[in-house]
């Protein structure tokens, strides 16, 4: 197999988690470190996945702007990244950049790639909102992406027919399956086997190594978790709705995953006085998966951790107006701002959720398929420039 040195551009940790097994089947397949360009978008939680998902050893990674690990980000990590892109790709030049999903940083790479003349890679491509809809920044970026991109790894045919409508050519255009079960999979073969088969979450942690200090909730918990911009817009609406919510619940209590973001501190301390919602700090993603896997009901607005508790087979309250991916899922529920139905809604489906574990026994991880797919789409698009 030809070897092709990649520059790949990520700034969050759903890019980290979602690319993880890629990276590592394309590191084994051409017997090199990849590279990882760190934009500085989050540094915390980008930090802890790359521990996470076994990438600090492995890889060879280097930070755009300059980090502040007491930070969670910083303001002028867009600048400085910009700025070391352009410096970086004067001096070396890669076969190609890839970047992952709809972040900025994702757009930063594909425009500075773009700009060098490098083929640019996007995976998780052609996800698209209806045109009817007001596009939120994630949108916008998405379609910026693809004007830029060279080569779409689409999860599906629905999202390749995106693509094809808006005039990119079919042969650009890579079916590469779901990341978000792609990270799940690699995530959940790097957790013991016991903590898989555990019947709590407090006695899977027993069988993890570092989770010690973790504080679990009770056998049984709703579990949460927000970060969108259209969330914290409305973090006061949402505030209440959480209150509403448990109120009116007895128990279980609702376990909220906080976000290193000081952004959301206003939001966090409103439920302070709460006594049925327990907040935690951010968990590591292999972490966090065991507490979706235990979880009575999930309410999240962010398209991954729906994604993965839908793969989870949970009960799953996506607090948005519309989703990306499984949007016709049976065991999804909209509740979009000002989220006046929370409460209501949860209620409901609390009744009807058997409580029950489902853990997938058979896993169809596509690492290794969709590296060899990924470095010949660049091999072929380089021969043609």
């Amino acid at each position: 197999m030809t070897n092709v040195r990649l520059d790949w551009v990520l700034g969050t940790r759903p890019e980290i988690t979602k690319s993880a097994s890629i990276i590592s089947a394309i590191a084994s397949l051409q017997g090199s470190a990849p590279d990882l360009l760190l934009t500085g978008q989050q540094i915390t939680l980008v930090r802890d996945a790359l521990v996470a998902m076994g990438l600090e050893s492995s890889a060879r990674y280097t930070w755009l702007s300059k980090p502040d690990f007491s930070a969670s980000s910083l303001a002028n990590w867009h600048a400085e990244a910009r700025v070391a892109l352009m410096s970086r790709w004067r001096s070396t030049i890669p076969d190609a950049v890839v970047v992952v999903g709809d972040t900025a940083s994702a757009r930063l790479g594909a425009e500075c790639g773009h700009l060098f003349r490098l083929p640019v890679c996007h995976l998780e491509a052609g996800i698209r909102h209806p045109v009817s809809s007001a596009p939120d920044i994630e949108e916008e970026n998405r379609r910026v992406i693809s004007k830029l991109a060279d080569i779409h790894f689409a999860p599906t045919h629905v999202e390749k027919e995106n693509l094809l409508r808006e005039n990119i050519a079919a042969e650009r255009i890579r079916l590469i399956d779901d990341l978000s079960a792609a990270a799940l999979a690699y995530t959940l073969t790097r957790l013991p086997h016991r903590a898989l088969q555990a019947a709590t979450f407090v006695e899977a942690l027993s069988y993890v190594d570092g989770a010690a200090d973790i504080v679990a909730p009770p056998a049984r918990y709703l579990l949460s978790t927000f970060h969108r911009p259209s969330s914290l817009a409305a973090w006061g609406d949402l505030a209440e709705s959480m209150k509403s919510l448990a109120r009116d619940l007895s128990s279980p209590p609702i376990v909220l995953c906080r976000r290193p973001d000081t952004r959301w501190t206003e939001f966090y301390k409103s439920l302070d006085d709460c006594p049925n919602v327990v907040q935690v700090p951010a968990l590591p993603h292999p972490i966090f998966c065991l507490a979706l896997m235990f979880a009575d009901l999930v309410i999240t607005d962010s398209a991954g951790v729906q994604q993965e508790a839908l793969l989870l087979a949970k009960t799953v309250i996506a607090t948005r107006q519309q989703v990306e991916l499984y949007g016709h899922h049976n065991n999804l529920t909209l509740v979009p701002p000002p989220f006046k139905e929370l409460a209501t809604t949860c209620t409901r489906l609390l009744r009807a959720t058997a409580g029950s574990i489902v853990v997938p026994q058979r896993w169809t991880p596509i690492a290794k398929e969709a590296a060899i797919e990924l470095i010949a789409a660049i091999v072929e698009v380089r021969k043609n420039m």
